[in-house]
């Protein structure tokens, strides 16, 4: 596996992963689970930051581009 180079700056992952999916033209739902009502706090709040700025979002596509051998699939 080639390694991508994101760095989630100023976020942890979960906020970046959910906020690059919540606001991804075409997804219609994101489902994440928790078990603790504190977890579930943090993803609202993720959300409420609405979209990653564009400049991530485009880095992101980029490297999952390099990383894709001939993946089929859509992001």
């Amino acid at each position: 596996l080639k390694k991508m180079n994101i760095v989630p700056v100023g976020m942890d992952w979960n906020e970046l992963a959910l906020r690059f999916t919540a606001f991804t033209d075409g997804v219609c739902s994101c489902i994440a689970g928790t078990s603790t009502l504190e977890h579930f706090m943090e993803n609202i709040r993720a959300i409420e930051k609405g979209p990653l700025p564009v400049d991530l979002v485009n880095h992101i596509r980029s490297e999952f581009r390099k990383n894709d051998d001939n993946w089929v699939g859509v992001i």
